[in-house]
């Protein structure tokens, strides 16, 4: 037989597999003289310059590296899971997940520095081809869409039983909808809770025709095939379904409903939807009706760059799809900036169409996002929990985690309102969430113990009310919030724990990272027990938490002081043109007060002052006005008097107390005296005349044979009436001032009054109180001096000073004049502390006033700010000790009159003694 030729393989019917004929061929590869080696290094070279050029980029940017080796650290099993795993299934358990393996991959492609240099590069190429990316495509004029909106529309029926069990299986995720949404409904109405739904639609849905020559904007709404059947289901059902793409459809044709560029509604959109919404819950819930006075608007240009032209990761610098520029409306109420109120009857549920134009972080501007125009569209404050991406679950989450803690966010709610993005119908997870009420933990509240600073993590439930800098007399701001769910590493005693914490809102009139806090954020803070730093920031200007259940709780002190970004100023609210009162707003409480609008003994040139006060205070936002010959007034205290009526009916009208029941001042201060008279304690009340009531020629030339505060004479008349001792200073001044030669009263540059006015009220205060007999004076009078002082009020440009001459001062050294155990307390504000606490000085305020009048030391417990609400809370906090409350005698209770109406704190009732 003649043998089989090498070359003729071809011939045979042999069936060659393509990896064998791919084998043949590579034994038989042959290379020109160099190439191997050339080829061996090129390939050494590519596979070893990523990890050295990732390594030197670590020199320069360490973080980096932290990030990878945290990432990779996390799929590593602890060693205890190790140890104490049992058999095979849970060794296999011990392996990281295909989803935890996805998230690491992703921050690594995230922080790679090759990536950071390459890709933008690559996509620019791929954008020249007309290719956008994983995540984004690009429409027609400029155009983009994002992937899971384009694949929610052009899917298959997300209501399919196959498809569901699909998702079932590949995730381990309850997918359906409809599902969900009903037992969510259940849940509230075993409550008595009405839900309302809303599909926020998806991009596309309402502008194909901007990803697609074959439609046009006639083009009717594009859903995916189950949405019809989704919405037919829960009608059926009974749920109240708020559809918002009809009406963003058909408002196309006159404005764009979508950015361009980006994953949202324009701002005008949402705002018609978010009024819309409102109109259609009034007709289907019965709410308060609507306080529209309550809220201000005011309109700011915002650019940035849409969410899907990010996705694109393009080189710097761009200009293919440029930032877009648009117009929001920021919402505000009468505290400032708009913010949750957790006392509403509306509790709003979100995710990133509610977040934007909202969250700083969107970069959209805030205070102008979905949630925030719907209180203003309602007349009504809101409730919300909005968290961007997995609306069909995460805010849900949120709400039934609190729950469970024993945080009741359902109490005194009406409606839930629960907003998604459409797209989550078919790839969100709909899981059923229990809402079950739980019991406080008795884990208590958490506290460092004193010396340690304890690093711990924790989520922001509750916050108090955040002034702005300059909106106050002070360059120092502290507020209050709650934080739960403490995680520590260096303390796990703290784990599972709450805490009440203060922390800097501004300090030197520079905001600090508290100021940007909200709840539902989650933070890491340096906890220290506020014990350890109260004798340096007690006296210091602050806001405390509204809900009473706090009052009793330890504190911490977030020791961390990072500066945080500049917000614009919230508008002035016109005094002229007042909100209507707040609905279902009672007198509840001890000594409550009748409705009282009309004046007793008004007269015309008091009812003129008052207008023209309350004019200055609308025209503008500084803190300070001027008045004539260098005279300045606190905007506030202009505010204050041009509401006229502040107690009764009129109090929620006019005051700036971020609970409406709080507003009346009466059924509080007359509370407290009852509470203290059942003690054995007696109280003066000394508010501390505004300015402008003593000084009006120094204002706007106003003269007046009369007293001009009227409302005033009245309010302390009633107090009268109701037991309560009440020195009227402004009576006093009056007679004070019209003596030949008399001293100044107040400073010309500062908001206080001057040391001769401590001088006169302390010798008022003696003349009234007598000589009782648990009063033994010092064997030793306090002796005293009389000087020459020269300051720079609060009020003016630094550099610009004024005398104040005659000063009685107390001779003694600094301090002489207090003692915690004297049998008088004198509680208040600021006017309480200046010049006696570094506050223009020592030895000449109050308290060393009253000691040299009393012949005894004081007990001091002034505090920068209200002295409304926050200072008998100090005065509570005091009061646990029986011992320190034994032998008090006398409460000197002395506060600024603006705090009527402008304390933000408000006029709580408090338990002195629990």
């Amino acid at each position: 037989m003649k043998p089989i030729d090498a070359h003729s393989t071809a011939k045979i019917k042999a069936k060659v597999t393509r990896e064998e004929q791919a084998a043949r061929e590579l034994d038989h590869t042959e290379f020109a003289p160099g190439t191997r080696l050339t080829l061996i290094v090129f390939f050494l070279v590519v596979i070893t310059s990523v990890p050295l050029i990732q390594f030197i980029a670590a020199i320069h940017k360490p973080e980096r590296i932290t990030q990878l080796t945290k990432g990779l650290k996390g799929l590593m099993p602890s060693s205890n899971r190790v140890h104490t795993a049992k058999g095979i299934v849970e060794t296999v358990n011990l392996l990281p997940t295909g989803e935890e393996i996805k998230k690491v991959e992703d921050d690594w492609e995230q922080n790679s520095e090759v990536g950071e240099t390459i890709l933008p590069r690559v996509q620019s190429l791929m954008l020249k081809m007309g290719q956008g990316n994983e995540k984004a495509y690009l429409g027609r004029d400029g155009w983009l869409f994002y992937r899971s909106d384009m694949d929610y529309v052009t899917g298959r029926n997300f209501l399919n039983p196959a498809v569901m069990k699909r998702r079932t299986i590949a995730k381990d995720i309850q997918p359906d909808p409809v599902k969900g949404i009903l037992h969510f409904r259940d849940q509230l109405a075993e409550r008595g809770i009405t839900l309302i739904v809303v599909p926020a639609p998806v991009k596309p849905s309402i502008y194909p025709e901007r990803f697609s020559a074959r439609y046009d904007q006639t083009s009717p709404v594009l859903q995916n095939p189950a949405y019809e059947e989704f919405t037919n289901q829960l009608v059926k059902a009974g749920i109240l379904l708020f559809d918002p793409a009809p009406l963003l459809a058909g408002g196309k044709s006159r404005e764009l409903q979508y950015l361009k560029t980006d994953t949202h509604w324009t701002p005008g959109a949402m705002e018609k939807v978010a009024a819309k919404l409102a109109e259609f819950t009034r007709q289907r819930v019965v709410l308060s009706p609507a306080m529209p006075e309550l809220f201000m608007t005011v309109e700011k240009s915002v650019t940035n760059h849409g969410d899907i032209a990010k996705m694109l990761k393009l080189p710097e610098g761009q200009t293919t799809f440029p930032p877009e520029t648009t117009t929001i409306r920021r919402v505000a109420d009468r505290q400032g900036w708009w913010r949750p109120g957790t006392n509403s009857e509306v509790l709003f549920l979100g995710d990133s169409f509610a977040n934007i134009f909202s969250a700083v972080t969107m970069n959209w501007g805030k205070s102008a996002g979905f949630a925030e125009h719907l209180s203003l569209a309602l007349g009504l404050p809101l409730d919300k929990i909005c968290q961007n991406d997995q609306g069909s679950y995460v805010t849900r989450e949120s709400l039934s985690e609190e729950l469970r803690a024993g945080t009741d966010r359902l109490a005194g709610k009406k409606v839930v309102i629960w907003e998604f993005a459409a797209r989550e119908l078919s790839c969100g997870d709909w899981k059923l969430l229990p809402l079950k009420l739980g019991t406080r933990k008795d884990a208590g509240f958490y506290v460092p113990e004193s010396g340690k600073t304890i690093e711990i993590e924790g989520v922001v439930r509750a916050i108090s009310f955040k002034p702005r800098p300059r909106s106050v007399t002070y360059h120092d701001h502290i507020l209050t919030f709650h934080l739960t769910d403490i995680k520590s590493t260096q303390d796990p005693s703290a784990s599972g724990k709450e805490a009440v914490v203060r922390a800097w809102n501004f300090v030197d009139d520079k905001p600090m990272p508290a100021s940007r806090y909200s709840p539902g954020d989650t933070v890491r803070l340096h906890l220290r027990p506020w014990s350890d730093v109260e004798p340096d920031y007690g006296t210091l200007n602050n806001n405390g938490l509204d809900d009473e259940r706090f009052n009793d709780a330890k504190q911490a002190w977030a020791a961390t002081i990072e500066q945080a970004e500049q917000d614009d100023p919230p508008p002035a609210f016109p005094v002229n043109n007042p909100a209507p009162p707040q609905a279902n707003q009672g007198n509840a409480g001890t000594g409550a007060s009748t409705p009282s609008t009309a004046l007793a003994n008004d007269t015309p040139a008091a009812a003129a002052f008052r207008t023209s006060c309350g004019n200055k205070a609308a025209d503008g936002d500084t803190l300070a006005l001027s008045g004539k010959e260098g005279w300045l007034f606190i905007r506030g205290e202009l505010r204050h008097i041009g509401v006229g009526s502040f107690w009764g009916d009129t109090a929620a009208k006019v005051s700036k107390a971020t609970l409406p029941k709080n507003a009346d001042p009466i059924p509080a201060i007359v509370d407290f005296n009852e509470q203290l008279k059942a003690m054995g304690i007696d109280l003066i009340v000394v508010p501390v005349p505004c300015k402008a009531f003593i000084y009006p020629e120094m204002l706007d030339g106003t003269t007046a044979a009369q007293r001009l505060d009227t409302p005033h004479q009245q309010f302390f008349k009633i107090l009268g009436e109701k037991g309560v001792k009440v020195l009227d200073l402004a009576e006093v001044f009056s007679s004070e001032k019209a003596k030949p030669n008399s001293p100044l009263l107040y400073c010309k540059t500062d908001s206080h009054w001057s040391p001769y006015a401590c001088e006169v009220t302390a010798k008022k205060i003696k003349e009234l109180v007598g000589s009782p007999a648990w009063l033994k004076s010092r064997a030793e009078p306090f002796k005293t001096t009389t000087e020459t002082r020269t300051i720079t009020g609060d009020l003016a440009s630094e550099g610009v000073t004024e005398e104040l001459t005659p000063v009685r001062t107390s001779a003694e050294a600094p301090g002489a004049t207090m003692d915690k155990g004297s049998p008088i307390i004198l509680l208040g504000d600021s006017h309480t502390l200046v010049f006696h606490k570094q506050l223009l000085g020592t030895r000449a305020g109050l308290t060393d006033q009253l000691a040299v009048e009393f012949g005894i030391p004081i007990d001091d417990l002034g505090q920068m700010g209200s002295g409304t609400t926050p200072a008998r809370k100090s005065l509570s906090d005091r009061f646990k000790n029986p011992d320190y409350r034994a032998n008090k005698k006398l409460i000197i209770w002395c506060f600024t009159e603006r705090d009527f109406t402008e304390s933000t704190s408000g006029w709580a009732i408090l338990k002195l003694v629990r």
